[in-house]
């Protein structure tokens, strides 16, 4: 018999009991318990069509919610069988705002705020589930209840465990050629096949598709065609294309390419309401670019060997240009209208530091004059026509005895032009 009618509700353990909905297999109840809370009761009734299988279904909804104590999720209080006609209540908080179903076909879309702030919050609930191991397979809006704020607003809950997947769902025995089940409009791709093992994407991805109608109030995949998504602006021209670009990644068919973690999904969200740039990824942006190695070449060989015969600053460099071969390099682009400019053409000219001052009775430096150097015979040896000052014991193991021995000056007259200043130069006067 219906709820009012059991011996719960004759017994004085549930009072102020009135209808608020239709399940499957029996109605949704209002009531106050012994306890003076308010309460929501599921009944499932034997003579309905399919009881046996809402019978499991209500066990283990009240196991897995009862289980799970987060404050984004219907707390479940207890089942209840009545002990002469076999009647199952599944007995819950009460929701005082309605389901978000509800909401959307009463008010229609929501404000795109309030909208995220739902999805928000059942991203926290997810995270639970995720944690748990546990796939709801079933988020919908009308499977997520509404909670009025004592200092106002509402907080989202995610309810109806009855199809969902823990562990003990994993190893259960499941017909061949059958689907996960859910309801068509919100299911992810894999949950086509029965083989495939789900995970917190698959909720993800029927977030993504109720986001989308909390703002337009439309069904996603009716609008879809040809394998694209339909336009968020076009349904809501008030909606920023970010918004568009966050839900167009949860929805995307390969669950690889979507939001990895309810956290994720929630962080770009939060920047949303905060103004703040999501992150690139959601903005569709091109996937970072691979790592390049090279090897040490000849050209290297030689720039090192030179280094060691003329100083100290080619060794820094010949060092550099050696470990930007070796070294992985990753190429990184960045707009260039977030670049600013340090000095612009229109900027005033950099100020000219005075001279400095000398003591009194000291003369001005001078610089010496410039001489150029003389060639003179230098031992070396020659490696593929570059002459190197080498002995030949390193010449052979630098290049497996391919040198070439010379004593001879070098083939060339070093021609140096000296600067300016220094070729008018006076030599300073002698000291008295």
């Amino acid at each position: 018999m219906p709820f009012p009618d059991s011996s719960f509700a004759r017994s004085g353990r549930f009072s102020e009991i009135y209808p608020i909905g239709q399940g499957a297999v029996g109605r949704v109840y209002s009531a106050h318990d012994n306890l003076g809370r308010r309460v929501a009761v599921k009944e499932a009734l034997p003579g309905a069509e399919g009881f046996a299988a809402f019978r499991a279904k209500f066990e283990q909804e009240a196991r897995l919610q009862a289980a799970l104590d987060h404050p984004n999720i219907v707390r479940v209080h207890h089942l209840e069988q009545d002990p002469h006609s076999g009647e199952l209540f599944l007995i819950c908080e009460y929701a005082d705002a309605g389901s978000l179903a509800d909401r959307i076909e009463r008010d229609g879309p929501l404000p795109a705020a309030e909208a995220v702030a739902v999805a928000i919050d059942i991203c926290a609930a997810l995270e639970e589930t995720a944690a748990r191991r546990i796939v709801h397979r079933d988020v919908k809006p009308s499977n997520i209840l509404l909670f009025r704020r004592a200092g106002g607003g509402l907080t989202a809950k995610l309810a109806d465990f009855g199809i969902a997947q823990d562990a003990r769902q994993r190893k259960t025995t499941m017909l061949s050629g059958a689907s996960h089940p859910g309801t068509p409009l919100y299911m992810a791709p894999e949950q086509a096949d029965v083989t495939a093992i789900l995970d917190v994407r698959a909720d993800i991805f029927a977030l993504g598709l109720t986001l989308w109608e909390m703002l337009t109030g439309e069904d996603y995949k009716a609008l879809a065609h040809g394998g694209a998504g339909p336009s968020l602006q076009a349904y809501r021209p008030d909606a920023g294309p970010a918004l568009g670009h966050v839900i167009a990644r949860a929805v995307r068919p390969n669950r690889d390419e979507r939001y990895q973690t309810p956290q994720a999904f929630a962080a770009d969200l939060r920047r949303l309401l905060a103004g703040q740039p999501i992150a690139p990824q959601a903005a569709g942006a091109a996937p970072p670019a691979p790592e390049r190695r090279g090897c040490l070449g000849p050209v290297a060989v030689i720039t090192m060997m030179l280094a060691i015969m003329f100083g100290g600053t080619i060794v820094v460099a010949a060092i550099a240009g050696v470990f930007g071969f070796l070294l992985p390099v990753r190429a990184e682009t960045f707009p260039l209208e977030t670049a600013t400019p340090i000095l612009s053409e229109t900027s005033p000219p950099l100020p000219t530091p005075p001279p400095a001052e000398l003591p009194p009775g000291l003369p001005a430096p001078t610089a010496p004059p410039f001489e150029p150097p003389t060639a003179s015979p230098v031992p070396g040896v020659s490696v593929d026509g570059v002459y190197l000052n080498l002995s030949p014991t390193d010449a052979a193991l630098l290049t497996g005895g391919s040198a070439e021995l010379y004593s001879t000056p070098l083939p060339f007259e070093p021609t140096v032009t000296p600067p300016p200043e220094l070729a008018t130069a006076t030599p300073p006067p002698a000291a008295p």
